[in-house]
């Protein structure tokens, strides 16, 4: 049998959330990670049922890794609700509010010098 495409594994694994079989449809997105690690999605879709099926740590690795890659996006907002998500599920855990901090803080200019301006430019409006 050929191997299913990313899109089938998707429509499969909602196909069994549908029908309420909750450790198969994980098991699908653990392969669609494998598939195609650097989409947040995924992540976020298996944390979600890891969060249903009372996986705690496995639901916040995954929040984690999807707010990375959110944040890498350029994504922040939804970056931000991933790791809100973790904090819902690990309240205790502080490095979750870390993260959630440091995401407020401006990022680097990559390849500026520390002198780089972080703040748009205000410009006169010309007429």
């Amino acid at each position: 049998m050929a191997a299913l495409t990313e899109r089938e594994l998707k429509d499969k694994a909602h196909r069994l959330l549908a029908k309420g079989q909750q450790e198969p449809a994980l098991e699908v997105f653990r392969q669609l990670i494998t598939l195609n690690g650097k989409e947040p999605t995924h992540r976020l879709r298996h944390a979600e049922v890891s969060g249903r099926l009372g996986r705690t740590q496995a639901a916040v690795s995954s929040y984690r890794v999807a707010a990375h890659l959110l944040r890498e996006a350029g994504r922040t907002a939804q970056a931000k609700a991933a790791l809100h998500a973790a904090i819902r599920l690990d309240p205790k855990d502080v490095s979750l509010r870390r993260e959630v901090a440091a995401m407020l803080e401006p990022r680097p200019m990559l390849g500026v010098g520390d002198d780089a301006v972080t703040e748009p430019c205000l410009l006169p409006m010309l007429e």
